[in-house]
């Protein structure tokens, strides 16, 4: 099998050239070696925008649409929605009595960014443990590698901590990822400010227009010593050079303008027109695919929806391993603990088999009582039970929303009695597979 990536990003917006040279770049090179999962984190999103939720869901499909401008192949590389995964907060849990307050407190990527987010009523406890959450979406997918920015180390750090204290005090179930920093390991935003950051409003992103991108360049930071265009200038520590080295592709004229920078025979305008010049013929071409795939918006959706749903099947080995090495797998279930459903004085209910649903490796099903013609549905782990009276098909509430497999699917709450009078099998059957997706439970 070959090795796992596990990357992503908090969808606060679309993403910016930072996020190329820090993790996208590697990630596109990558695609092909490795079994690739990008994380839409927007639960960690929440964090800093729970007051406006209602953002998160154009966001994950702005951030998807970057992901295939950029080139991420949806046929190699999946990406998953964070809060479409509930496995992912049940690990986060369990990772939370592995970590101390006084870890977290001293994390320097938490720091920075709640310095940046200048929180005027406190840091939310959900931002704190943010790098706990990020270790589980990393460790529940068994990454090898994860391709991050500069800033971003400490948080793969700390998921490694996690990953040992775990395998040590429970069993060797989970991966010690490593992280592979880009190329560039951090872009300087457009103010001169460490790092490209939308909260900063210092970006360039990658769906800008050819006219944004002039007005982002034009006006960049530079020289702050240099008053005059024939005033010699410093080159290192300028963004408009670093940006250069970056995205130029002609390196004979970028160590021609450097020169002349030095000496004071070029000016600011015409080294920040041929970098406008450089950015756009790098960014024209994912315009392009960028906006292919805006015009055609249920095929992202659908993409999203598959690579979340291969995500979560991985999840799910993950968890239930994290489980066993915990002893938390309980056998409280009926038929799991092997109890005899007869025994509760109820009858068993009889089933036929009358519809197998099969989508990628999930299978699901509804079966019907030869009996009392009751009737439920199994999909994604979750159950709907239905009752036939009066010629008429209604739904029972159970509370029971998540069953751990087909065998506890079938012990249902409605219980099964002989009915007053004979009932057609074959006419609850036909109704069933009139509309049968309107049985099956829902995402």
């Amino acid at each position: 099998m070959n090795k796992r990536i596990l990357t992503g990003d908090r969808p606060t917006g679309p993403l910016h050239l930072g996020h190329y040279v820090g993790s996208l770049q590697n990630r596109v090179k990558l695609q092909h070696e490795y079994d690739t999962y990008v994380l839409i984190a927007d639960v960690q999103a929440l964090t800093d925008n729970f007051e406006h939720p209602e953002k998160l869901g154009d966001n994950i499909f702005q951030v998807a649409l970057d992901y295939l401008a950029v080139g991420l192949d949806p046929e190699k590389v999946k990406f998953v929605v964070q809060s479409m995964v509930p496995e992912l907060a049940e690990l986060t849990i369990y990772f939370m009595n592995l970590v101390t307050v006084a870890t977290l407190e001293r994390n320097p990527t938490v720091k920075e960014e709640i310095k940046q987010r200048n929180f005027v009523k406190g840091v939310p406890v959900g931002f704190w443990s943010y790098p706990i959450s990020q270790a589980a979406d990393i460790t529940i997918f068994k990454a090898d590698l994860v391709p991050v920015g500069e800033d971003q180390l400490p948080m793969i750090e700390q998921a490694r901590e996690i990953v040992r204290r775990f395998n040590r005090l429970y069993a060797k179930v989970l991966v010690e990822p490593r992280a592979m920093l880009g190329a560039v390991a951090r872009l300087p935003g457009t103010d001169g400010g460490a790092k490209m950051s939308k909260s900063l409003g210092n970006c360039i992103y990658l769906g800008d227009s050819s006219e944004q991108v002039r007005k982002r360049v034009m006006s960049m930071f530079t020289d702050p010593t240099r008053i005059h265009p024939t005033d010699p200038g410093h080159v290192e520590g300028n963004p408009v050079f670093t940006y250069h080295d970056v995205f130029n592709p002609n390196k004979d004229e970028v160590e021609e303008l450097k020169e002349r920078y030095q000496k004071g025979t070029v000016g600011d305008v015409e080294v920040k027109a041929r970098l406008f010049r450089a950015i756009n013929e790098f960014l024209e071409p994912i315009r392009e695919r960028r906006q292919e795939y805006a015009l055609r918006p249920n095929l992202v959706r659908e993409i999203i929806l598959e690579g979340t749903a291969s995500g979560r099947r991985v999840a799910k080995e993950t968890i239930e391993q994290v489980r066993d090495s915990m002893s938390l797998n309980y056998a409280f279930n009926p038929v799991l603990s092997g109890i005899d459903p007869k025994s509760s004085n109820r009858l068993p209910h009889i089933w036929k088999r009358v519809h197998v649903r099969r989508i990628g490796n999930e299978v699901g099903n509804i079966k019907l009582c030869w009996f009392c013609g009751a009737f439920r549905s199994y999909w994604n782990e979750r159950v709907r039970e239905f009752v036939y009276r009066d010629e008429e098909i209604s739904e029972m509430q159970t509370g029971r929303a998540y069953v751990s497999n087909e065998l506890s699917a079938d012990i249902i709450e409605t219980p099964c009695s002989t009915p007053s009078k004979n009932i057609d099998i074959s006419t609850i059957e036909s109704k069933i597979l009139a509309d049968v997706n309107s049985f099956y439970p829902q995402y």
